[in-house]
């Protein structure tokens, strides 16, 4: 490709030429920072310093449990009988939330007192929590570099 010296003195062309530089570190600083909002979001992805950051900046109501879903994480946890002091779960949640942790596991290590139930643990993820075995919700944890809580009885 031939290049005219002769048009590089030509404001028309000098223009159009950082014009089309600006125009394309913009789409290529656009991409990247529309890529880092989805990895924070991504669920299948274990949270980061970068994340963090993005999640930091989101309303706490995108990404955290509601006052609704922590009472029904405790009523479920409870009916398979699960025993915790306290406010201890509540808390718990609360604490994830102020330091922006967007998942973590909830795992309780006592039940009712009746050897023939298992108590269920919970993994939380952006909100949503899911019931599992205390062993399922701490591999969770470590195959997501996530925290677990163990909740007391």
């Amino acid at each position: 490709m031939a290049v005219d010296i002769l048009a590089l003195n030509d404001p028309a062309t000098i223009t159009a030429i950082i014009t089309a530089i600006i125009t394309a570190i913009v789409a290529a600083y656009e991409r990247y920072q529309k890529s880092i909002t989805i990895d924070a979001m991504d669920p299948e992805k274990p949270q980061t310093e970068a994340q963090t950051k993005v999640i930091e900046k989101l309303p706490e109501r995108i990404w955290a449990m509601s006052d609704a879903d922590v009472a029904e994480l405790s009523r479920q946890l409870k009916a398979t009988g699960a025993v915790w002091t306290g406010d201890a779960l509540e808390r718990t949640i609360a604490d994830m939330v102020e330091k922006k942790i967007v998942e973590f596991g909830i795992i309780v290590e006592d039940h009712d007192g009746i050897i023939e139930t298992e108590s269920q643990s919970a993994f939380v993820s952006y909100g949503s929590f899911t019931l599992m075995s205390k062993a399922s919700a701490e591999n969770r944890c470590t195959q997501r570099s996530a925290p677990a809580w163990y909740l007391a009885g």
